[in-house]
């Protein structure tokens, strides 16, 4: 687990060197997604934007059950075909690669069915804390059903309250309790399988 705190941490201060180098002066936002709204930050290569359960053009099912300030995961494992896994600043301008693996799949929805995620802060809240920010480290996986509507996000950043596990939902971070390292080792797994399995293409001038 400290090995892949240290590997973030070194992608994250790699990323910030380059954006300097590249952009100079310009300021480049964290980005993170408020709920049924545009992404926050103006970030192309941002997070895809949280669902709130059945809104947005998402899945008709909602994926988890709110209970005051608790959010509880009810993902329909039956009802994925695939997911996505996004990473920034690993997978390039795209963000984001395809996960087609359903043992994969099935692993990831195990490790967050039933998980109980508390209200921690305001996405505004973030934002603001956020501002001038450059460079950082963020995954998340956004699983979709046959149509390609969206039945579930989970996100990670380390600068998250908690252990850097949340779902967005109502323009609420909700972060995951108990012990997250098994969910955050597979998403790191993954993205750098996936980094192997799908490198960025490169474009001609």
């Amino acid at each position: 687990m400290q090995t892949s705190k240290l590997k973030r941490a070194a992608i994250g201060l790699a990323a910030a060197c380059a954006c300097l180098v590249v952009l100079g002066a310009v300021l480049v936002w964290a980005a993170l997604p408020m709920t049924g709204q545009e992404p926050s930050q103006p970030r192309s290569d941002g997070l895809p934007k949280a669902s709130d359960g059945a809104r947005g053009g998402d899945s008709a099912v909602a994926w988890f059950s709110l209970e005051g300030d608790a959010l509880t995961v009810e993902i329909d494992e039956d009802s994925v075909s695939y997911a996505e896994v996004y990473n920034y600043p690993t997978f390039g301008p795209s963000g984001t690669r395809s996960l087609n693996d359903a043992a994969a799949v099935k692993n990831l929805i195990g490790l967050v069915n039933g998980k109980t995620f508390t209200a921690a802060q305001s996405v505004s809240a973030w934002n603001k804390s956020r501002e001038g920010y450059v460079g950082g480290y963020s995954s998340a996986v956004s699983f979709f059903d046959e149509s390609g509507s969206r039945c579930g996000i989970i996100q990670f950043d380390p600068g998250f309250p908690g252990d850097g596990m949340a779902i967005i939902a109502q323009d609420t971070i909700y972060c995951m309790e108990g012990d997250q390292t098994a969910l955050i080792d597979a998403l790191d797994e993954l993205v750098d399988r996936l980094r192997d399995e799908q490198p960025p293409q490169e474009t001609g001038r």
